[in-house]
Order: C-alpha cells, then sequence, then structure tokens
C-alpha cells in the first residue's frame, strides 16, 4: 500500500512538472502542421530517399542482404503522443483538412501505404481521467479540444495498421501503469479499429514505454514487417487490398524473432 500510495504521489509531481514545462509550447494544430510538412517532403521525394532508406535498413540489421529490395511503400505513423498527432492528420478534423490542404496533400486514404505507430497514445477527448492525462501530456488549453483516435477509429481511412506496443508500459507499477494504459488506450484503439473493419496487426514487445525505441523487440517487429513487404503492383504502388492480404500474415512468435536475429 505505501509501495502504491508513492508511486500515485510521484506520478502526479511528474505530471506537473510536465504541465509546467508545457507552458508557451507548440498547439496540437501546430503540431499536425509540422507533421502535414514533413510528409508532404517525403512523398515529394519518395525515389530520392528510397536507396538511402534500403542501405539504413540493411546497415541496422532491419532487413537481411538476401532480402527482397524495398519497394517504396510508404509508412505513416508515430511513437507515443507522435501517434496522437499522426492519427489526427488522418481524421477529419478542420485543423487537420487545412493543413492537408496547406501542405498539397491528397485526401487520407491516399497519404500512405501503412500505418504504424509504436507505443502510440490513442486516448484524449472523452471525459474524465483520460482527458485529465492528455491535458497535462499535450497542454491544458489542448486537452478539452484533443481528438480521441480511440473514440474517433470510425473516421479513419481504411489504411492498413501496424501497432508495435508494449507488454506493460509502466514496468508494471500498479499506479503507474494503471495511468499509463489509460492515457496510451492501446487495447480500446486496436477494438476500434477492427471494428471499424481497418486491417490491423499488433506486435507485443517486452520493453516499456521510455525503452521501446532501443529494444530488440522493436528491431525485430519492424524487420519481420519489411522482409515481407507487400510486392509493388504493375504500376508500382502497392495498393491498399494487397496490404491488407498481408496483414492476414501471423505476427511473429519469439521463436521467428530469434531465427531473424539469426539470418542477420
Amino acid at each position: 500500500v505505501a509501495a502504491t500510495v508513492g508511486g500515485g504521489g510521484l506520478l502526479l509531481l511528474l505530471l506537473r512538472a510536465w504541465d509546467t514545462a508545457a507552458v508557451d509550447s507548440a498547439t496540437i494544430e501546430e503540431m499536425v502542421d509540422d507533421v502535414a510538412a514533413a510528409l508532404a517532403l517525403v512523398l515529394r521525394e519518395r525515389d530520392a530517399l528510397l536507396p538511402a532508406a534500403a542501405d539504413l535498413s540493411t546497415g541496422f540489421g532491419l532487413l537481411s542482404d538476401s532480402a527482397p529490395r524495398l519497394s517504396g511503400r510508404t509508412y505513416f505513423g508515430g511513437y507515443s503522443s507522435g501517434a496522437h498527432v499522426a492519427s489526427s492528420l488522418l481524421l477529419p478534423r478542420p485543423p487537420s483538412v487545412r493543413a492537408r490542404a496547406r501542405h498539397g496533400l491528397r485526401a487520407p486514404h491516399q497519404l500512405c501505404d501503412c500505418v504504424l505507430h509504436i507505443s502510440g497514445v490513442f486516448g484524449g477527448g472523452a471525459p474524465g481521467y483520460p482527458r485529465t492525462l492528455a491535458s497535462v501530456v499535450f497542454g491544458a488549453s489542448d486537452g478539452p479540444v484533443l481528438p480521441s483516435p480511440a473514440l474517433s477509429a470510425s473516421q479513419l481511412p481504411a489504411i492498413p495498421q501496424v501497432h508495435v506496443r508494449c507488454t506493460t508500459e509502466a514496468f508494471g507499477a500498479p499506479v503507474v501503469e494503471k495511468a499509463m494504459q489509460a492515457v496510451l488506450a492501446a487495447s480500446p484503439y486496436e477494438e476500434a479499429v477492427r471494428l471499424a473493419r481497418i486491417p490491423l496487426r499488433v506486435h507485443p514487445v517486452s520493453s516499456n514505454h521510455w525503452g521501446i525505441l532501443s529494444s530488440a523487440g522493436l528491431r525485430d517487429a519492424i524487420a519481420w514487417e519489411l522482409e515481407r513487404e507487400v510486392p509493388s503492383a504493375p504500376d508500382g504502388k502497392a495498393g491498399h487490398d494487397t496490404a491488407a492480404a498481408a496483414l492476414a500474415v501471423a505476427p511473429p512468435t519469439p521463436r521467428t524473432r530469434l531465427e531473424l536475429r539469426r539470418r542477420r
């Protein structure tokens, strides 16, 4: 009990410090605009970026030397709150519509071939506890108006999704873990995506929210996806129907992850 109360006090202290640090920070609309600008640049320069991306993927062990070269499919998404911002750009909200128009982006369903989120924040917009936490993460002024990908999944485009998330986001610490699961809302988001009939594959990773980017589990999940990348269609682009079929394949088990590591 003492550990639980102490953990709750530490959490409140950290959240208050975070709230203070968020003063005068970027608004959600400004973040969405930045992401739209970055995505527009990648889409414009995709052909020029592809060779370097393939070399980096091989160099970091994400692709074996014998794997087929990347087909040029575009993966779009984010890590942590970045997943929330990326999802916001795909929703039919006025700030997102303005950002897409400002940067010459096409309709949401044409922006990428696959959505890839890593330990994403999908709460926000819901009443009560999740909204309070979202206000702290994104700023008090934005919290009440934040879109909730978990509540708005039916409005997302039918682009296949891949979600890499932790089995325990906050080391399993009782109070902190509950708070993290509330604001991340991974399970409600995944259920809502499936109810919207959007193809989804989930890779549970044995890590934590702050260590997942350097984890072997994340590397293996991405390697597994890249080595099964959908071949290009005759027009040079992989269609969503083909990508959806690829997502029907089961995610990697610990054994297949070990096999990936051995091949690399």
